[in-house]
């Protein structure tokens, strides 16, 4: 039983998508951009889903926007990403130097 959840667990975190919440900063009437630096990028995270606060999976952060400001195409080694999301102010401020992941 103890070896079908450590599999599960190495499984589910191969399968992660983690970021690092480097900087954060609101945009009036829209909500707060999350800036952070990608950790581990093995799964994708799209508009509309959620990211959870590693630790603290009660706390759910819904994604409104993604933007890539280093993005150049044929590049593989994306690191910086910008998430917005309609969040509280206080949430916000606490999640400088947090990680947010969805698996």
């Amino acid at each position: 039983m103890v070896l079908l959840l450590e599999k599960q667990r190495l499984k589910d975190d191969e399968e992660l998508f983690e970021i690092e919440i480097k900087d954060v900063f609101k945009i009036t009437g829209r909500g707060f951009i999350l800036a952070g630096e990608i950790i581990r990028n093995a799964s994708s995270i799209k508009i509309g889903e959620s990211l959870k606060l590693k630790d603290e999976n009660e706390i759910k952060i819904p994604v409104i926007s993604i933007t890539l400001p280093n993005y150049i195409v044929g590049e593989d080694r994306l690191k910086q990403i910008d998430i917005l999301s309609d969040i509280p102010e206080e949430l916000a401020k606490s999640l400088r130097g947090k990680r947010l992941y969805k698996n």
